[in-house]
């Protein structure tokens, strides 16, 4: 990360939350002080690289954009407290450490670079557990169920971005009432540049997909045709019940993930789900959220149209897509179910660079700050 910032004159850094700013600060300017030491060359100081949020006091913030403004600070660390109107041309790298409640927010913090017409890089990055710690934020602030689920919808659609394997363009537009033929490859994303190019790799994840098809479908009854997918997880990995009204250890496919040689990652099969829910088209599973009222968010899932389908139709497939560098580097963690890693994705535009990167669950902050985020850098 920090080789990436310490060659732009200016970057931005989007995070979910205040300490998340402080740490990743702190962490940053510890390299650059390193650095320093070492003689290198870059000329970034510890002092312009700044945390920014909402806790600042006005006169803090004020300073803190008008040194941005001037170049004296190079980089900033920011929540969504950092405000529009702050239009700096010179920006050649944005940085999304966590999803946005909504895409059109998403867009908005992207454009924010480039703005004197020349090329700039924005990397995403995406994990499941930032769609539940997200997603908990971000829904905490609904009132009631009706507002909650449109939040939700909201946030939908940011989680479908990264998780999409089809024309970031043709993704994007339509939701701005904007048209892009789907069909069209536009030479310069990383889905389009992987069809033209072939440099992807795929998992056959069409076993495991099946069999958590299989057990929301055993789950589920006409009457309750909704399941939570903590629940199907558990029994899928074969622990104990959380709740005691449902006896799921009577359940046939309790456990079904060692028999059939799976590994017993729970991130791995709630990635799977979302998957299904996101990424498929059309979907093989459908969504809702509901609160118990103590910022506790309950996803409940139901098997759609395509997927009842998919589960009588045996000879179809489904494939996850990866880039074939990451096969050559971690090919023993694939062969079970599907990567588990970091999966690194381009996306070029015509005014910007845009990788999503998928994180593993395990991504800590040094890891974050040390990383070369490119499969072609040179690491550090």
């Amino acid at each position: 990360m920090f080789v990436r910032i310490k060659v732009q004159p200016a970057s931005l850094i989007f995070v979910t939350t205040k300490k998340q700013t402080e740490e990743i600060v702190s962490g940053l300017r510890e390299l650059a002080e390193a650095e320093k030491t070492l003689g290198d060359s870059s000329n970034l100081s510890g002092d312009q690289i700044v945390h920014f949020h909402s806790e600042l006091s006005v006169d803090v913030k004020k300073t803190i954009i008008s040194d941005f403004l001037a170049g004296q600070i190079r980089c900033v660390d920011a929540t969504q407290a950092f405000g529009t109107g702050v239009d700096l041309p010179s920006v050649r790298l944005i940085i999304h450490r966590s999803l946005c409640s909504k895409i059109s927010l998403y867009l908005q913090n992207i454009g924010r670079g480039g703005r004197d017409g020349s090329p700039y890089e924005c990397i995403l990055m995406f994990s499941y557990q930032m769609i539940y710690d997200c997603g908990k934020l971000w829904m905490s602030t609904s009132r009631n169920e009706t507002e909650l689920a449109s939040e939700w919808t909201r946030f939908a659609q940011m989680i479908s971005y990264p998780m999409s394997s089809k024309c970031r363009r043709a993704h994007l537009l339509p939701l701005f009432d904007d048209s892009f033929n789907s069909d069209s490859v536009c030479d310069t994303c990383d889905n389009c540049i992987a069809r033209i190019g072939g440099a992807v790799a795929f998992v056959d994840v069409t076993n495991a997909s099946r069999m958590m098809l299989q057990v929301i479908a055993e789950s589920t009854t006409q009457s309750h045709p909704a399941v939570s997918m903590s629940r199907i997880r558990d029994i899928i990995l074969g622990w104990q019940p959380r709740n005691p009204q449902f006896n799921d250890k009577l359940h046939t496919k309790f456990g079904c993930a060692r028999q059939a040689g799976f590994k017993p990652n729970p991130q791995l099969w709630m990635l799977l789900a979302s998957y299904l829910l996101y990424a498929v088209t059309p979907p093989l599973l459908s969504e809702t959220v509901t609160s118990t009222g103590d910022n506790v968010i309950t996803r409940l899932v139901t098997i759609t149209p395509a997927g009842r389908a998919f589960l009588v139709d045996v000879s179809e497939l489904l494939h996850i897509r990866y880039p074939i560098e990451f096969r050559e580097m971690h090919h023993h963690e694939v062969d079970s179910l599907f990567n588990p890693d970091i999966v690194i994705e381009s996306k070029k535009c015509t005014y910007s660079e845009v990788h999503v990167f998928r994180l593993p669950e395990t991504f800590t902050l040094q890891t974050f700050l040390s990383h070369s985020l490119h499969a072609g850098a040179q690491k550090e």
